[in-house]
């Protein structure tokens, strides 16, 4: 539906109402931060019927670059390569004989950061060379 949407065969009538939702990580407190009233955490708001509209033209005509680049050291992003399949030998294979592993596990990357600590990333993110698709 959302392909056909930005691809201009239907309009905005037939796409489904976006709707969002509160989205949070659940974690362990302590006592002491319930009784004195502190913040017990942080939510954000998540947009998931405008998140796949949004993304999934671009997610299309990106799949099978990235998908045919899988078996390439040179191409930098190997999303597409699972563990559980013969890829994940070769992959392996060139982790280990790495001398740096630049991860990009978004999950990891907390806007609580230091503002410092931000900045290192990005700068070091923009000094790659590594994308060669």
């Amino acid at each position: 539906m959302y392909n056909s949407y930005a691809l201009g065969e239907c309009d905005a009538f037939s796409l489904p109402y976006f709707v969002g939702r509160v989205g949070f990580r659940s974690k362990l407190l302590s006592v002491s931060k319930l009784k004195d009233g502190k913040p017990l955490g942080r939510c954000v708001v998540m947009l998931d019927a405008l998140e796949q509209a949004a993304s999934s033209p671009l997610y299309n005509a990106l799949t099978s670059v990235l998908q045919n680049s899988r078996s390439n050291p040179l191409s930098g992003f190997r999303n597409t390569v699972v563990r559980a399949s013969s890829d994940w030998l070769g992959f392996w294979a060139e982790v280990r004989e790495a001398a740096v592993i630049f991860e990009l596990d978004w999950k990891k990357f907390d806007r609580e950061r230091p503002a410092e600590d931000i900045d290192f990333f990005v700068d070091a993110a923009s000094s790659l060379k590594f994308l060669y698709i």
